[in-house]
């Protein structure tokens, strides 16, 4: 009923029952399928499948070969071989040949409620893991012990205890592994993997230990419910680390809170992921960056304050949630502010000629050229804006941070971001030694947001003292966590109450300038 009913909650037999064999779960599979033209024709070819033996008929094994049985109507039907002969409903059903004397009551053999119960076994276990309740029954039969045991099934009442105390606990990594942003993927998913390593090698989370189900979800948004839907659905996932990007954390934010699974994004700056459309807090959806509000708000006064900027031109990607979040906070801070913005342009996703953009934004000479898309975005405006001229000081955010950021097309130029690797705290210097050893190159704020991003996670399951995602999510609601991007405390909406770094670009280089407290 479950698996016609709610498809996406139906899992199959050896995700609720490790112990059951390859060939056992297939059987119940097929027994269970929607169609019935797809399941067993009959008990005894389930049963040959599962090894269990033909049964006997008043002490002979049953023929295989087909045998003529007369029906009442004068007709012969056969029964195909290794057919369980048919039970008639009435007497009248079956007439013995003239002469011929009426059957001894054969008695009714018990196997195939073994293997009816077989299959029951496997449901009722498969509703209770899933924490569905369902109404009492009286005792198991012992036909259904028997299967159980002949199968390598536990008991159900047992499950609970034996096997979740020796499987892992589960931690989904959704990242974009592949696409514009892969080097995004590639970061967050190596932060995170030390994080996971590091407390597998003390002992994991509850005695048990972590295991990582890493899918690419590209940073966008169908895929990434796609990939959200499956670690949920058929991996059983109740923790999700990610998405990257807010276009995507924000639908599989929605399909985490209806679900009860409990979701941290390193990096989505958007308001959205943590909250609904009427503002209160999505009850398991967590972030470990701090927002665009206070990131376009920060970037507008460094502007205003720092380099003295009276103008400024902005140019977004309308349909990117990151993008026109941060652009319009830092207008309206710019604004507020005093400054005045000047140009004010949107483009697609898909574009790759900004001549036209670029034209508006060189006759308006601006002292601030605000871009706050994603570096390979960046690197193409910026490129184009060295080439018809434009000398205004570039200034963008934390998805500037890049080893493929075109350094010399921004060069001179700032952007905000959530740490800097030349950030002198003990930790942090800690963090780039142990990441630089483990991959060769210096962590970026991906790698470190994911890395802090499952410490938070992990930190709050130890202080729930429980495998529970509402309970793991109260728990971190109180506590404060020392990480490396900084001290977090969480306010009311789930979003970290944190630290912004500004880098400049200059001469091929990423320099720390200054941190900007909240």
């Amino acid at each position: 009923t479950l698996r016609m009913a709610d498809p996406e909650q139906f899992m199959p037999v050896r995700t609720v029952v490790p112990g059951v064999s390859e060939r056992t779960e297939a059987a119940v599979l097929k027994a269970l399928e929607l169609a019935r033209s797809q399941r067993w024709q009959s008990a005894v070819e389930m049963g040959q499948t599962l090894g269990l033996p033909i049964p006997m008929w008043s002490g002979q094994q049953a023929s295989k070969q087909a045998t003529p049985v007369r029906s009442a109507r004068g007709g012969t039907r056969r029964i195909l071989e290794g057919a369980v002969p048919s039970v008639p409903s009435t007497i009248s059903s079956v007439v013995p040949s003239a002469g011929e004397p009426a059957p001894a009551r054969q008695r009714k053999p018990a196997w195939p409620w073994v293997l009816g119960g077989v299959a029951l076994l496997v449901l009722v276990v498969g509703f209770m893991v899933k924490g569905i309740e369902l109404p009492a029954t009286g005792a198991i039969p012992p036909t259904i012990k028997a299967a159980a045991q002949a199968t390598s099934i536990p008991h159900p009442t047992a499950t609970p205890r034996s096997a979740m105390a020796t499987m892992p606990i589960k931690v989904a990594i959704l990242a974009p592994m592949s696409g514009d942003v892969a080097i995004f993927g590639e970061s967050t998913k190596n932060g995170a993997m030390v994080a996971i390593e590091e407390w597998n090698a003390k002992g994991g989370l509850l005695g048990r230990q972590i295991e990582a189900i890493v899918e690419d979800s590209q940073c966008s948004a169908e895929p990434a419910v796609s990939a959200a839907n499956k670690v949920i659905s058929q991996d059983g996932v109740k923790y999700i680390i990610g998405e990257v990007c807010s276009s995507a954390s924000i639908p599989v934010s929605e399909i985490t809170a209806a679900k009860g699974v409990l979701q941290i994004s390193p990096t989505s700056t958007n308001p959205q992921v943590t909250v609904d459309q009427a503002g209160n807090a999505k009850p398991t959806v967590f972030r470990a960056c701090f927002i665009d509000p206070f990131q376009g708000t920060v970037g507008a006064q460094f502007a205003l304050t720092e380099l003295g900027a009276k103008t400024a031109a902005v140019l977004l990607d309308q349909g990117n949630d990151y993008v026109r979040g941060l652009a319009e906070y830092f207008r309206e801070a710019f604004e507020a502010g005093g400054g005045q913005v000047v140009v004010w342009e949107t483009y697609t996703a898909e574009d790759s000629d900004f001549s036209a953009i670029l034209t508006k934004v060189k006759d308006a000479s601006p002292d601030i050229l605000y871009l706050p898309d994603y570096y390979s975005t960046v690197n193409l405006i910026a490129a184009q804006a060295r080439e018809v001229g434009i000398t205004a000081t570039m200034l963008g955010g934390d998805g500037w941070d890049s080893s493929q950021l075109d350094r010399a097309a921004v060069d001179g130029g700032y952007h905000t971001n959530h740490y800097s690797a030349a950030d002198p705290r003990p930790i942090v210097q800690e963090w780039v030694k142990k990441y630089t050893a483990k991959y060769g190159a210096e962590p970026d704020a991906l790698a470190t947001l994911a890395y802090d991003a499952a410490n938070v996670l992990f930190q709050g399951i130890e202080k729930a003292g429980k495998d529970d995602p509402l309970a793991v999510a109260k728990a971190m609601e109180g506590m404060t966590f020392s990480v490396v991007s900084g001290e977090i405390t969480f306010d009311a909406q789930h979003n970290p109450i944190k630290s912004a770094a500004i880098l400049q670009v200059k001469d091929g280089q990423v320099n720390f300038v200054t941190i900007i407290a909240p």
